[in-house]
């Protein structure tokens, strides 16, 4: 990949201040977890985290033999959301092995919200310029697996495999590769850009699984 500037590229939208450091989801399957607990805690305006492992706890008893440990549903995700909700971070940190047993704590505040899944690139768009932080199931490329390639930008072409879970926090226009989306990832922050990198809007052409939006509800 090709050495490049941050004056190639314009920023429309850039939500990274409304975080602190990058997660790192280490070698679980609670990719999805993380990202959702990330946009969750963005849309009630908090700046302190939430629980990814209480999250990631309830959505994956609402999986094929109450296990998250191939990854969760955005179905399981938004029905732990909806039902239990989620306590800040310090009520439960998140371990980067699955703790054993595998049992919440008591805590003493939740917060809750509604997962709503979304129209490709128009609820991207519309997520961000609003200033709502979206989450995005991908497949990935090989660039991903690289952290030094994935400090400039992910490219549209190659052929995406798996699945993995990041959240979308900004869009920018590259000035020769054209419009950007930056996201959010949960591999810590020697990943890309501090654990951010933009990938071409093209990329999610054939790559985009699925994205959900994320609003507040009451318990």
């Amino acid at each position: 990949m090709s050495s490049e500037s941050a004056e190639d590229i314009h920023i429309e939208v850039d939500l990274r201040a409304q975080w602190s450091g990058a997660r790192d989801q280490g070698l679980r399957n609670a990719c999805l977890a993380c990202a959702t607990s990330d946009a969750h805690g963005h849309s009630h305006g908090l700046r302190d985290a939430l629980s990814a492992e209480f999250l990631y706890f309830h959505a994956a008893q609402r999986m094929p033999g109450s296990s998250g440990a191939l990854g969760l549903t955005f179905a399981a995700a938004g029905d732990a959301l909806a039902a239990e909700g989620q306590p800040l971070e310090q009520e439960w940190p998140y371990q980067s092995v699955q703790p054993a047993p595998w049992v919440p704590p008591t805590v003493t505040a939740r917060w809750y919200g509604d997962l709503t899944m979304a129209a490709a690139i128009t609820g991207l768009h519309a997520a961000l310029q609003s200033r709502r932080p979206i989450v995005l199931a991908l497949r990935l490329t090989p660039e991903w697996l690289d952290p030094v390639a994935s400090r400039s930008r992910l490219k549209s072409s190659g052929t995406g495999f798996g699945c993995h879970a990041v959240l979308g926090v900004g869009l920018g226009e590259h000035s020769t590769a054209g419009p950007l989306v930056l996201v959010r990832n949960s591999w810590g922050e020697r990943w890309g850009q501090g654990g951010y990198a933009w990938v071409e809007e093209g990329y999610f052409q054939d790559k985009l699984v699925a994205l959900a939006d994320i609003r507040p509800r009451a318990p």
